[in-house]
């Protein structure tokens, strides 16, 4: 994965942070469960429009079972050994008020994932993965190039295999989502609500492959191929409290929940099994235009349902992941924020054998103005 570094940081330079519904199928935890809309990033008036800009980084390297790291293959399987994932994602949203209480959004997600993973020695795709590399050596010139050298194969802790990569960037699938805004907080004191529901649409390719023709597991492609219903609510309230200096400051507040469940089947017959989202955080001004953030974020993942999509696992999909987010804001104007988050996961249980990463990174720019 030579270009990790430069990814990062050009995803620091893009900036954004994720929206709750912003959730993609994958393999282990391969998106970040943060709720971005405290403070500016508060529901809309009518006639303002909203654009966020944001990105995601995952290094998913450690392989999980149960509530424990292992190592890679740890747990025997006929096909393949998950070794790493590297996940960039970029998210543009748009979203509209119409009237002060309703308002609607279309969110574009563009994926970059690298991944690695070690095909068994007698599997089909290492059988293949060698005729691709005879055919090449069969047209090359060189007398050197053997297709059944010693990079055929390689040892990871306790996996040997064919390394089979991929390394692509694609439009992932769209979300689009309407929110009721019931209760809106305007001074300290009072309770906002907002309901809101959508739908996932199958936008994103489902057939990438390697250079050796390789399809990769529909759970790394940029979409699932299904329609997946979105719905859920959150309250949020603004508290007078201390500030650093003495003098009472406002500190907003919310509590959130997010689903998502199976919708039509996707490619290969795969729905993505249901996803609960629960997030509670809140925002602290360190200063006039600063503020320290924080949040803890639960999510539940039901199995999938796999169908017969190749090199997916029932076994190895679902989980449950508690996270704490500190993270900073800063508006240089009323309509315009900055914001950066890290995640740390303080408990991972996953199904099966699962890649989960050691942290995640958010940062985002967020604009609003009057139409």
């Amino acid at each position: 994965m030579q270009r990790r570094g430069t990814l990062v940081c050009v995803s620091v330079l893009v900036a954004g942070l994720l929206w709750p519904w912003s959730a993609h199928a994958g393999c282990g935890q391969s998106f970040c469960t943060i709720d971005a809309r405290v403070g500016p990033a508060a529901p809309l008036l009518g006639g303002q429009l909203r654009f966020d800009t944001n990105v995601e980084y995952i290094e998913q390297d450690q392989p999980w079972v149960g509530y424990h790291p292992v190592g890679v293959g740890a747990i025997a399987r006929p096909d393949h050994q998950e070794v790493e994932t590297t996940n960039v994602t970029w998210k543009l949203l748009t979203e509209l008020a119409i009237g002060d209480h309703w308002s609607a959004s279309v969110l574009l997600p563009v994926v970059h994932r690298e991944h690695l993973h070690l095909e068994a020695v007698d599997g089909d795709h290492a059988h293949r993965h060698r005729r691709n590399r005879t055919a090449r050596s069969a047209r090359s010139d060189d007398p050197y190039d053997d297709p059944f050298d010693d990079e055929d194969t390689e040892t990871i802790d306790h996996a040997t295999g064919v390394p089979q990569r991929w390394d692509f960037t694609r439009v992932g699938d769209l979300q689009l989502v309407g929110r009721y805004t019931l209760l809106r907080a305007l001074v300290p004191g009072e309770f906002g609500a907002c309901l809101f529901a959508g739908l996932k649409l199958p936008t994103g390719d489902t057939n990438v492959r390697n250079g050796d023709g390789e399809e990769a597991e529909l759970t790394l492609q940029p979409g699932t191929g299904s329609v997946d219903p979105i719905f859920g609510a959150d309250v949020r309230s603004l508290f007078a409290v201390p500030g650093l200096r003495g003098a009472p400051v406002t500190l907003p507040a919310f509590a959130g929940v997010f689903v998502k469940t199976p919708g039509s089947d996707g490619s290969h017959g795969y729905r993505p099994g249901t996803d609960l989202l629960v997030n509670v955080g809140g925002s602290y001004p360190l200063a006039t235009r600063l503020f320290a953030q924080g949040q803890i974020n639960f999510r539940y993942r039901d199995r999938d349902h796999v169908g017969n999509a190749p090199g997916v696992r029932r076994e190895d999909t679902g989980g449950e992941y508690l996270y704490l987010s500190p993270g900073l804001s800063v508006t240089p104007t009323d309509r315009l924020a900055g914001y950066a988050y890290v995640q740390v996961p303080v408990m991972q249980r996953v199904n099966g054998i699962q890649l989960v990463s050691e942290w995640n990174l958010l940062v985002g720019l967020n604009y609003v103005f009057d139409i």
